[in-house]
């Protein structure tokens, strides 16, 4: 037992993450694709691989936020991982309000509140200043200069999140 701790303890594990990130995506892209050729009509399962999709792009992006040391790319990754942000919760929602339906209708406050609410913000605060404005260096790690449109991402995510698992229950 002994050497195999002296192993371990020699191994490097400097790409463990990596590995992770990649087995972990590989199989929400797998999880995904089977789900949705199960049916490609269904609504649930177009939602499903959506959300995957959506799943994939933020933790790629994530996973390489954290592999900078560049201010500058750093803040731009991170502004796409806020963006990125109000699109998975929104995908997460849309998932669990059509689940387990083949079709259907979008009301009213879906296509003309809460979808145009998202698209703003979340450009908004991908392109613009409204979540992350600069990046400061402390001890040579960049830290983002963080802006009051961060309660506005919470405030929308929040609720996107707590009204899926509410329509999940309720079904």
């Amino acid at each position: 037992m002994q050497e195999v701790i002296e192993l371990t303890k020699n191994l490097s594990f400097t790409n463990l993450d990596l590995l992770s990130v990649g087995i972990t995506i590989a199989a929400i892209g797998l999880l995904g694709f089977i789900v949705y050729i199960s049916n490609t009509k269904s609504y649930t399962n177009i939602s499903f691989l959506l959300f995957c999709a959506v799943t994939i792009l933020w933790s790629f992006f994530n996973y390489i936020s954290y592999q900078t040391k560049d201010p500058e790319l750093y803040l731009h990754l991170w502004k796409i991982v806020i963006l990125l942000g109000f699109w998975h919760s929104l995908s997460f929602f849309n998932f669990l309000y059509v689940f387990p339906k083949e079709k259907i209708r979008f009301p009213f406050w879906y296509k003309f509140v809460l979808l145009p609410y998202v698209i703003i913000f979340s450009l908004w605060a991908g392109i613009g200043d409204l979540v992350f404005s600069s990046v400061t260096l402390v001890n040579d790690i960049p830290v983002p200069t963080v802006e009051k449109g961060i309660i506005s991402f919470l405030l929308i995510v929040i609720l996107l999140i707590l009204s899926s698992f509410f329509f999940l229950v309720r079904r």
